[in-house]
């Protein structure tokens, strides 16, 4: 199955992101070629159409996401400030907890303090607990049966929380695991 242009948008947000910016030496007619091997002559494993990639391309630029300026002969393509921002917006969609198949009998509880973050971040942090199925204990107080630091650690370094508004504890025996075990769906036989 090919990829649509919004997922190949998303993708070259995503690699300039990661890139910074890419040159191309300015010839009109081997400009797109030069594009195309760049950012994707590495992910050759789904068919991905030149035409597509250059209608993204005119697509973000119309959006004002993408900028290009020639200077010496290159073409320098990077990301504007509204690009960077939308880059960073996929980045927290593509953040998944991989759930293991056998449960290590710990709770993770995670603990937010709303009043220093703001409403986008408060609103994000919300939606990717919901997404992740953490189980509210109390509005600012998450649970979650399965190894997920990392992940929390990446959301926190995205969205530029302080350490003290995200706290993570690791917790054995709370005290009412029963109510905990039927959220998740977790019975003595599964550890």
């Amino acid at each position: 199955m090919a990829r649509t242009k919004g997922i190949i948008s998303q993708e070259i947000l995503l690699k300039l992101k990661d890139l910074n910016q890419i040159s191309f030496s300015h010839s009109q007619s081997r400009l797109w070629p030069e594009v195309f091997q760049t950012l994707f002559a590495s992910t050759s494993d789904v068919p991905l159409n030149r035409r597509a990639v250059k209608d993204a391309f005119y697509y973000l630029k119309r959006k004002k996401l993408v900028q290009g300026k020639i200077d010496q002969g290159q073409l320098r393509l990077f990301l504007t400030p509204a690009g960077q921002t939308e880059a960073e917006k996929y980045r927290i969609n593509d953040l998944q907890v991989k759930t293991p198949k056998s449960w290590d009998t710990k709770w993770r509880f995670l603990v937010l303090d709303f009043s220093k973050m703001s409403l986008k971040q408060k609103t994000t942090v919300l939606k990717k607990m919901k997404q992740w199925k953490f189980f509210p204990v109390m509005k600012s107080v998450w649970v979650f049966p399965y190894p997920c630091v990392q992940e929390i650690n990446k959301l926190k370094d995205l969205l530029g929380l302080e350490n003290q508004s995200c706290w993570f504890l690791n917790v054995v025996k709370p005290g009412n695991e029963t109510i905990l075990r039927q959220a998740f769906k977790l019975d003595k036989k599964r550890n």
